[in-house]
């Protein structure tokens, strides 16, 4: 348990820095209308973007190590810190003071943590790979389809939706690498990988698009909240994952996550926006 929370809390860390880099990076790429070999090309060229890939890769591998090793409320709300974390490092990337109440928002996310780490369970296996597998690749297919529609909407709306699917994109990472610790054989292991590796890069590309239009923890927000509970219910209705006490996971979940939400305000109440697009 404790290396499972450790590592969490560790790609949290990694997870929410890179997250400020990667909105700076992904501001100013050219829009996918340009063409995706541009895109592309411009996002390998850029020293930033560049380092937060290393930091997300980093991060996943510790988030891995997290999900084999601790159930699944405790891995993603652990992971959940990297809004706080986004938060605390946006302020100081404006030399902005953090108020009262954005205090309190971080001391409850970490509260929160703490109460789901002191009464966790042990970690959950199922025998139903295979089918559970099926479901996250057509889970998969929807979030592409979904997304297709609402790169191309307009506003604020289409931005929190993008970002809502990246949430569901890593929660199929999440939920792919349990499954990797029940699944037999290489072929199952490949497919899982290839899972895993396509969900993360949806994950990935969607919260980029959704930084693109809104702020950092606008757009975290939604996807923290998605990639936090999605997995939780999963783990706990089909992969045995222990709950000892339901109130201690409730009142955990509850506190970290109004606190991770609370902060998902913070740059709204910014007198300047928390990164700016550069040349």
């Amino acid at each position: 348990m404790v290396l499972g929370l450790g590592a969490a809390l560790l790609a949290a860390l990694l997870y929410g820095v890179a997250a400020v880099a990667q909105a700076v990076a992904a501001r100013r790429l050219p829009a996918l209308e340009d063409g995706v070999g541009r895109v592309a090309g411009r996002a390998v060229r850029d020293p930033l973007l560049v380092g937060a890939v290393v930091a997300d890769l980093v991060g996943a591998l510790l988030h891995l190590v997290s999900i084999e090793n601790a159930p699944l409320y405790v891995s993603q709300a652990g992971v959940a810190a990297a809004l706080p974390i986004t938060a605390l490092t946006s302020a100081i990337w404006v030399r902005e003071r953090l108020t009262a109440r954005d205090w309190a928002a971080v001391a409850a996310t970490f509260g929160g943590i703490a109460v789901l780490a002191v009464d966790a369970g042990s970690v959950g296996s199922t025998s139903r790979v295979t089918p559970l597998t099926v479901v996250l690749y057509v889970g998969l297919a929807v979030v592409l389809v979904t997304a297709a529609a609402a790169y191309r909407g307009q506003g604020r709306t289409a931005a929190l939706v993008l970002s809502f699917l990246g949430g569901l994109g890593y929660s199929g990472t999440a939920l792919g690498a349990r499954l990797l610790g029940d699944a037999g054989g290489a072929v199952a292991w490949g497919v899982l990988a290839v899972l895993i590796a396509g969900c993360g890069i949806t994950g990935y590309w969607l919260y980029s698009f959704a930084m693109q239009r809104i702020s950092v923890a606008a757009a975290s927000a939604p996807l923290i909240l998605t990639e936090t509970l999605v997995p939780t219910v999963v783990g706990i209705a089909l992969l045995g994952d222990d709950v000892p006490a339901w109130w201690a996971v409730v009142l955990g979940l509850l506190l970290s996550l109004a606190g991770a939400l609370y902060l998902g305000g913070f740059e709204g109440r910014l007198q300047h926006p928390p990164v700016e697009a550069t040349t």
